[in-house]
């Protein structure tokens, strides 16, 4: 499969106050086009769902990132070697491959992150396949029904408990969005005050911190 063929996310939070780094909720097998409609983001795009692509990062840099992630999880370890050789196939001697301290060597999935400017790919946690795809349903099921704070956490305490996570905090007071697909109907729900699903993202520890937003009580 090509990286045109993949589904592209069109928006990756980068931060949010108080917070660590923002991910991606969906994986690479996921189906979903994640938009931000309310609250702060930082508009990018990606080739699957598991990369946060700069904008003005060169084609050959891009297809190295592509290669290294056509895997819907890969570990920190693998991704090096294989980033570490595409950047040495391509003659790319001043660009290094990084990776946050929060990312574990063989168990965790790996999310690339490349920063044009500092020519560098970075490595940080990602989520796990089965809870991207959780996340893409819960964020269309806070599309359907318009949801209280009290009923939205439920519904993500649940949703998040089925796919077997237990370490992991949410915050009520974040950004808003939904498939991108369903704009007119997230519209809706915003301007009703409905909890939406906002994102996840990764305090220094790694424990990810799940996002949702609204008004109604």
């Amino acid at each position: 499969m090509s990286r045109h063929d993949r589904p592209r996310l069109l928006h990756r939070l980068r931060s949010w106050p108080g917070s660590g780094r923002w991910l991606p909720a969906v994986t690479a097998t996921a189906v979903l086009l994640f938009v931000i409609v309310a609250g702060t983001a930082r508009n990018t795009s990606s080739s699957s769902a598991s990369i946060a692509v700069d904008p003005s990062a060169p084609p050959d840099i891009q297809a190295i990132v592509d290669a290294a992630m056509q895997q819907s999880c890969i570990n920190a370890d693998d991704a090096t070697a294989l980033l570490a050789t595409g950047l040495a196939k391509h003659g790319h001697t001043d660009w290094r491959v990084t990776r946050d301290a929060s990312v574990g060597r063989l168990t965790d999935c790996a999310v690339i992150v490349i920063f044009t400017n500092d020519r560098r790919l970075h490595l940080e946690r990602g989520i796990r396949p089965e809870v991207g795809h959780a996340m893409e349903r819960l964020a269309n099921e806070m599309v359907d029904e318009c949801l209280t704070r009290r009923q939205a956490v439920e519904l993500l305490t649940h949703t998040l408990h089925s796919v077997g996570e237990t370490d992991w905090e949410l915050r009520t007071d974040g950004p808003r969005g939904g498939p991108s697909d369903r704009m007119e109907e997230i519209q809706q729900r915003v301007e009703q005050g409905c909890y939406l699903y906002g994102g996840v993202a990764r305090k220094a520890d790694g424990t990810p911190v799940y996002l949702i937003g609204g008004s109604l009580e």
